[in-house]
C-alpha cells in the first residue's frame, strides 16, 4: 500500500463489524485492561444485536442512513481519537476512555423503534433521538453493573452529539468527561462526513429528516446543494465548540500506520469538492454518480442469539 496516496477507507473495512472490533481490540490493547475491553465487546454486540432486531423489546434498525454502520464510523473513529490523545501525552483515565466508547456506541440507538411500534420508521425520532439514546443508555448500563454516575457521564458525552448543542452548556463532572464528549461530538460528524460511501447515503438521509419533521419542503436536489456549506459548518463546529481535539486523529495515523496525515479532515475535504462537482455538472444525473444504492451490510448481529 502506497501511504502518500491511501485513503482512509483503505485502511478498515469499516462496513464489516467483525472487523471494525478487532481493529478497536488492537488499538487499545495496553490502554484498557483486559477485563475491560470484554467489557465492551459485550456492549458492542449487544448493540450489534439492537440494530439487527434481535436484542429484547426492540424491533431493530429501520433507517439506512443512521444503520449499524453509522455507529461503528463513529465507534472506530473514538478509539482512534483517544489512542492519538494517549501517545500526544493527553491521555484520559481508563474508565472514563470505557466510557466514551459506549457513549459511542450508544449514541444513535435512539433511532431503533420498541417491538411494538408499527408507525414509520426510527427516522420519525430524528428530533429526539439524543435524549431516547440517552434514556437507552440508562436503561441498558444500570443492570449491567455501571453506576448512576456513569450513566451521567455517557449523558454528557451523548448530549455532544447534537448538532445543535452548545457544549458550554453541558455539565461534565470532570475535564477528562468533557474532553470525551468534545472527542465523541468530534467522531460523531468526522466518521461520517470522510468515508467514500457519505454521498451515496445523502439520499436515505434526506428522507430521514423528512420523515422526522426537520425539512418540511425542497426538493432532494436542493438538500444535496444545501449539503455543501453544512460540510463547512461541521468543520467549523470541529474546530470551535468541539475544541479541535481533532488534531488528535493525525497522532493515531502516525503512530498506527505510519501516516502523518488526519485522513478524516482529508476524506472531508475530497467529499466537498466531489459534491460540489457532481451537482454543478450534473444536475439532472446526480443520483448514478453518488451512487445512490447501498448494498447490504455485512451483518455480524444476525448470527449472535
Amino acid at each position: 500500500m502506497k501511504y502518500d496516496t491511501v485513503h482512509l477507507d483503505d485502511l478498515v473495512d469499516a462496513a464489516n463489524p467483525e472487523r471494525v472490533l478487532q481493529e478497536v481490540r488492537g488499538i487499545l490493547t495496553g490502554i484498557l485492561t483486559d477485563i475491560e475491553l470484554d467489557r465492551l465487546e459485550h456492549v458492542f454486540l449487544d448493540v450489534c444485536r439492537l440494530f439487527a432486531g434481535t436484542f429484547p423489546g426492540y424491533a431493530g434498525c429501520s433507517t439506512r442512513y443512521h444503520d449499524l454502520e453509522h455507529t461503528t464510523d463513529a465507534f472506530l473513529a473514538m478509539a482512534r481519537i483517544l489512542h492519538g490523545a494517549g501517545e500526544k501525552g493527553r491521555p484520559l483515565g481508563r474508565h472514563t476512555i470505557l466510557l466514551g466508547l459506549i457513549s459511542a456506541l450508544m449514541h444513535d440507538t435512539g433511532y431503533i423503534k420498541k417491538e411494538d411500534d408499527r408507525i414509520g420508521s426510527g427516522a420519525r425520532y430524528t428530533t429526539t433521538h439524543v435524549l431516547r439514546s440517552i434514556d437507552f443508555a440508562k436503561e441498558y448500563l444500570l443492570p449491567r453493573g455501571f453506576s448512576p454516575e456513569d450513566c451521567e457521564a455517557c449523558r454528557c458525552m451523548i448530549l455532544c452529539t447534537g448538532i445543535d448543542i452548545g457544549i458550554g452548556r453541558v455539565a461534565f463532572r470532570s475535564g477528562n468527561d468533557a474532553l470525551a464528549g468534545r472527542m465523541l461530538g468530534t467522531c460523531d460528524l468526522v466518521g461520517q462526513l470522510a468515508r467514500r460511501n457519505y454521498m451515496g447515503k445523502l439520499p436515505y438521509l434526506y428522507r430521514e429528516l423528512m420523515e422526522g419533521g426537520v425539512l418540511r419542503h425542497g426538493s432532494e436536489y436542493r438538500f444535496l446543494v444545501d449539503t455543501v456549506p453544512f460540510f463547512r459548518s461541521a468543520l467549523d463546529r470541529i474546530a470551535g465548540d468541539l475544541g479541535g481535539e481533532v488534531r488528535y486523529l493525525r497522532e493515531h495515523f502516525r503512530v498506527r500506520w505510519g501516516i502523518d496525515r488526519n485522513l478524516y479532515l482529508e476524506g472531508i475535504e475530497e467529499n466537498i469538492l466531489f459534491l460540489d462537482s457532481v451537482l454543478r455538472n450534473n444536475p439532472g444525473d446526480y443520483r448514478a454518480l453518488l451512487k445512490r444504492e447501498i448494498p447490504e451490510k455485512p451483518r455480524l448481529a444476525a448470527t449472535i442469539r
